[in-house]
């Protein structure tokens, strides 16, 4: 049998707080442990950066582990976590100021500072969130003997 966090090749847990980042963890994770199985060596990567820069999802309030695969690879990978360190409280904030147009220029400008293609989201994306149950992406880890 294989535990692959005994052989080193999965990362801790990133705890996402108030911010609803599941979707970028758990595919920035998985990024982590296919590199980490590849080259034999494991990345602390920054799930920040698809978070804030990726204008396919919608920051704290959600998106698919697939656009966070895609904006990585059109993006030549991902910047190291100590490079772009992951607030949840911090992030939130900018999500709310996504939300309202009074500080769409704060967050714009931060945007156009940190992310790679200068971008991110704007203060007209439609949340599709309606209240009710709560749903997140996880982190699993494969069990296997032979």
């Amino acid at each position: 049998a294989i535990d692959w966090r005994e052989i080193g090749v999965v990362s801790e847990v990133q705890a996402q707080g108030n911010c609803g980042a599941c979707w970028a963890i758990t595919a920035v994770e998985t990024i982590e442990s296919a590199y980490a199985i590849k080259n034999n060596r494991l990345l602390d990567l920054a799930e920040t950066e698809p978070i804030l820069c990726d204008d396919t999802c919608e920051m704290c309030n959600g998106g698919w582990p697939q656009n966070a695969y895609e904006y990585a690879a059109e993006n030549n990978g991902l910047p190291l976590e100590n490079d772009m360190p992951y607030d949840g409280d911090f992030l939130l904030s900018m999500t709310e100021a996504m939300e309202g147009d009074t500080d769409d220029y704060m967050l714009r400008e931060y945007q156009q500072s940190m992310c790679p293609n200068g971008g991110g989201q704007s203060g007209s994306n439609d949340n599709s969130y309606s209240g009710g149950s709560r749903y997140g992406k996880v982190k699993g880890y494969g069990y296997a003997t032979d």
